[in-house]
């Protein structure tokens, strides 16, 4: 007979970051103690306590840091995306849930059963690091292997229903809802709210190749927001930038206001010999931003790492398709 899973559960107090931390290094280290514990996963071929144990404690040490999950070539940005912030907030949880799929092949969380394929729990994954890969395709029973991107993919019901099994309250904003620059701000809200924030997105809009890409449709990625989104205005006047704010009610009404403007200077241009008039000038806002996703906790809008280059908020919104919002 198989042996029972116990739920784990997130408690009704939430523990500092530090607290949370320690208890996890404590679970760690009881686990490399225990003799009882199998050398080798009987669940996940090539999978060894030793190298769980390495793993977990440098996922834990760098959760505050620029690394985390890493999907690799898969389509598994949706488990990465919804695992992340329960290791960067609750490294204790997490290392529950990797115990228990090392020592039982499956886990509950709340009351979401995680539970890896037969052929997931046997193959191999070079791009993906085996702890990584235990708990990402733990909450994707169909998923047998990285190269199969369709039954990867996360739709935005399967998030929500991953966060709402584990106890969250969630708002899905994701279309048919709005998705410009009022949603951007709704998303902004959120966050300095205190709610974990997902955002859909095309995922050009987190490489450098996203610039020049004319279409970022269709929607295929998912990003957890983790900086405030701020706008650099540009001045006319100036002809420079100015200092990043906050997106805000008040900026999102200049900008619409700046995009009504241009659109009507540039009819009467065009209804006109342009020959003896200057075309409109286009404001060129910027939006400043970052997200985890793809392992790096902290990765700004086309991939953008000088603080001269930045990305024209324009383009920013053909990508974007909304968000999600959950919080316990």
């Amino acid at each position: 007979m198989s042996e029972k899973i116990t739920a784990i559960t997130f408690g009704a107090n939430e523990p500092t970051a530090e607290d949370a931390r320690t208890k996890a290094l404590q679970l760690i280290s009881a686990f490399k103690r225990d003799k009882s514990v199998s050398d080798e996963s009987a669940h996940y071929s090539g999978v060894t306590k030793i190298k769980v144990a390495k793993d977990l404690e440098d996922a834990i040490s760098n959760s505050s840091k620029n690394t985390s999950i890493k999907q690799g070539n898969s389509s598994l940005c949706g488990p990465a995306a919804f695992f992340f912030p329960i290791l960067a907030k609750r490294p204790d949880i997490y290392t529950q849930v990797v115990l228990s799929l090392y020592k039982q092949g499956e886990a509950k969380l709340e009351k979401l059963k995680l539970k890896s394929s037969t052929v997931a729990r046997k193959i191999s994954t070079p791009s993906i690091k085996r702890i990584d890969w235990m708990i990402m395709s733990s909450i994707k029973p169909g998923y047998d292997n990285p190269e199969h991107q369709a039954s990867g993919i996360t739709w935005p019901r399967n998030l929500v229903k991953w966060l709402e099994d584990t106890g969250h309250q969630v708002v899905d904003k994701t279309p048919p809802s709005s998705t410009g620059l009022d949603s951007l701000l709704e998303a902004q809200r959120a966050y300095a709210g205190g709610y974990t924030v997902f955002l859909l997105v095309h995922s050009d809009l987190f490489k450098a190749s996203g610039k020049s890409n004319p279409s970022l449709f269709p929607p295929n990625h998912w990003a957890v927001l983790n900086s405030t989104i701020k706008i650099k205005k540009y001045d006319p006047v100036s002809k420079k930038h100015k200092a990043p704010a906050v997106l805000s009610s008040v900026l999102v009404r200049d900008i619409l206001e700046e995009w009504g403007d241009y659109e009507e200077a540039l009819e009467e241009f065009n209804d006109i010999d342009g020959e003896r008039f200057e075309p409109p000038v286009k404001i060129n806002n910027q939006i400043l931003l970052d997200v985890f996703t793809w392992g790096k906790r902290h990765m700004p809008v086309f991939n953008e790492l000088s603080t001269s280059r930045k990305p024209e908020i324009r383009n920013f919104l053909r990508g974007y398709y909304g968000y999600i919002k959950a919080r316990r």
